[in-house]
């Protein structure tokens, strides 16, 4: 392990000395002169890309961490027993979100505003396809329409700032209390439904949720949003009493504490009682009813929880855009969301994460950052670089499609089902 690790580090060393001036440097003109400037940007995403890569390669996650082979020992009995050294996943998780915290010190806000966005919009569909993976990956519920409890949350606060003056942090919980309870009255009625009849009823309520908010022009200001010219005002921004957090570096720091909040709550209800009825109500509805489950009463909460994170969310989503709009919540979304869930894995918590950092960065990359740096670097090459502008959504649904083919389990499998699997398959 320490010898490949030598290697690895020395080719590292290697091609950082030969890219680093192409890399690493770049040109700064202040008026007639030149100066050469280190670009921080660059040296953050060989950071992240090492951090990937020592993750990848320390793959072997089982139990509470990262296992490592050690030399094998005899036991008393005389057979030998291979030692396990774990090194918790929290250190990765903690190294991650330090990274995260960390971006924007790698450069001005001028220079940083521009990914901000990108950022802010990732760790928004990350919570978004947490909060759907409880309904889609661990209780097995086709549902199409997730994209409404979105929207439910985000008019809520544009309402209640623009017409009460509610301050944003009590609105995060209003507007996810009401995307709940409105979750709980949709599933009382069509939670018998199972499969396609499940995935058309809430087809159809995120259909009606958003031409309910196109037509109530009086209340949701209708195609215009909020706000108008008839409903003036600006949505608040959230606020510490002694600061308004209205500046991009803001939203992106409250938008990772929202993420970690999700994670952390989903996470705790996949290791619970709760989640385990959910996995088994999943796997076999019938036995789990027989083994004394109230599958009724575990899908109703399920729908509660998953319709609060969207509602959650969307509080958010509408003080960061400062306008809430019907067609910012279209059907369209909530395959997006749910693509997310498929494409990292059903069920699995970090394969979710992936999925939707996977299905914001390929689109940006082909539509913002593959274009400019063939025009930066490689200016000849400007006609590839409006192709691939051009064409970005069919090379994104053919690496869909070629995935769904040889990994349909998803980029990370639930780990609990594998090691179900794997016991079986022993038995056998």
């Amino acid at each position: 392990m320490l010898e490949r690790t030598k290697k690895s580090f020395l080719t590292a060393l290697w091609i950082l000395i030969i890219t680093f001036p192409l890399m690493g440097l770049k040109t700064v003109f202040t008026g007639e002169q030149a100066e050469v400037g280190i670009r921080a940007d660059a040296f953050y995403l060989a950071g992240v890309v090492f951090l990937c890569g020592m993750m990848w390669s320390m793959k072997g996650l089982i139990g509470r961490g990262i296992a490592f082979a050690v030399p094998p020992a005899k036991s008393c009995t005389g057979a030998i027993k291979t030692s396990v050294m774990k090194v918790p996943v929290w250190c990765w998780q903690v190294g991650i979100l330090a990274m995260l915290c960390a971006f924007p010190f790698m450069g001005s806000e001028a220079e940083l505003n521009k990914y901000f966005s990108f950022l802010i919009e990732t760790l928004i569909y990350v919570s978004l396809a947490l909060g759907l993976n409880i309904m889609v990956g661990m209780v097995g519920l086709l549902v199409l329409g997730y994209a409404a409890f979105f929207g439910i949350g985000a008019y809520t606060y544009a309402i209640l700032s623009l017409n009460f003056h509610v301050p944003f942090w009590p609105s995060l919980f209003i507007g996810g209390a009401i995307a709940g309870v409105i979750g709980i009255l949709l599933g009382i009625p069509s939670i018998r439904l199972r499969g396609d009849y499940l995935a058309i009823v809430t087809l159809g309520f995120g259909e009606i949720v958003r031409f309910v908010l196109k037509n109530e022009a009086a209340v949701t200001g209708g195609e215009q949003g909020l706000p108008n010219q008839h409903i003036p005002g600006a949505i608040a921004a959230p606020s510490l009493g002694f600061m308004v957090l209205d500046r991009e570096i803001h939203y992106y720091y409250i938008a990772i504490v929202i993420m970690v909040l999700v994670v952390f709550v989903v996470h705790r209800l996949n290791n619970s009682r709760t989640g385990r009825a959910w996995i088994a109500i999943r796997e076999d509805e019938t036995a789990a009813m027989s083994m004394g489950i109230n599958t009724f009463r575990m899908k109703i909460l399920a729908f509660a929880i998953s319709a609060f994170i969207a509602g959650f969310v969307g509080v958010f989503y509408a003080a960061r855009m400062n306008f809430v709009n019907p067609e910012a919540f279209r059907f369209e979304y909530s395959v997006l969301i749910l693509s997310m869930v498929i494409l990292g894995g059903m069920g699995s918590v970090p394969g979710v994460i992936l999925g939707a950092v996977i299905l914001q960065v390929i689109p940006w990359l082909m539509r913002d950052m593959m274009p400019n740096l063939l025009r930066e670097y490689f200016p000849s090459a400007a006609n590839v670089a409006g192709t691939l502008t051009d064409f970005r959504l069919l090379i994104f649904g053919g690496i869909m499609v070629i995935m769904m083919i040889f990994r349909p389990q998803g980029i990370i499998g639930n780990a609990r089902r594998k090691i179900e699997l794997g016991v079986e398959e022993e038995r056998d």
